[in-house]
């Protein structure tokens, strides 16, 4: 005869796994819900102050390109301007002689620095975020051509004769970042 299992029990035989309290606690349904829901409504939030950081950088950048726009194309008028007219001076004075149409031209530039100063300080001013490099690398252009054109100013304020140098990278890099002027 076989009696009861040592241990003066019966052998309870476990079905389906192992027990809860070895698994810890279980995520009911309305928990995954819930936690779904907060989850979703903190990436739309964040979706939304993300697309509001971007626009405010996009109107900032877009304030830096008109003014820088604008203000190398007024320079470039006014350096023409007053290159056409030292042009027949320049053809017909000696060389020796031209000293003071090359500071005609200095003065011209002098008028011409402190606007475009502005526009790079403006441009420099415009600080997108990280999570935009695209919009970081269009102000990075807008700042290097506008320091470009502030070096060029500088060099025909010290001298006038600098402004005959042609520089053809820099009048192709401003017709590609503010079109033809």
């Amino acid at each position: 005869m076989s009696g009861p299992a040592p241990g003066g029990g019966a052998e309870v035989l476990e079905l389906g796994g192992p027990s809860r309290a070895r698994r810890g606690p279980s995520w009911s349904r309305r928990t995954w819900t819930v936690l779904g829901v907060v989850t979703a409504l903190l990436l739309a939030g964040a979706w939304l102050v993300e697309d509001r950081w971007r626009g405010s950088s996009e109107a900032a950048l877009e304030r830096c390109r008109s003014e820088a726009a604008e203000q190398v194309a007024a320079a470039e008028r006014s350096l023409a301007s007053m290159a056409d007219y030292l042009r027949p001076g320049l053809l017909t004075v000696p060389a020796q002689a031209r000293d003071s149409l090359y500071v005609a031209m200095s003065e011209a530039a002098v008028d011409d620095l402190p606007r475009v100063q502005t526009a790079l300080d403006t441009c420099r001013a415009v600080d997108p975020s990280w999570v935009h490099p695209d919009l970081q690398r269009r102000r990075d252009d807008y700042v290097d051509h506008l320091a470009r054109r502030v070096d060029l100013l500088e060099g025909v304020v010290a001298d006038g004769r600098s402004y005959y140098r042609d520089d053809p990278e820099l009048e192709a890099e401003r017709e590609r970042l503010f079109g033809t002027g």
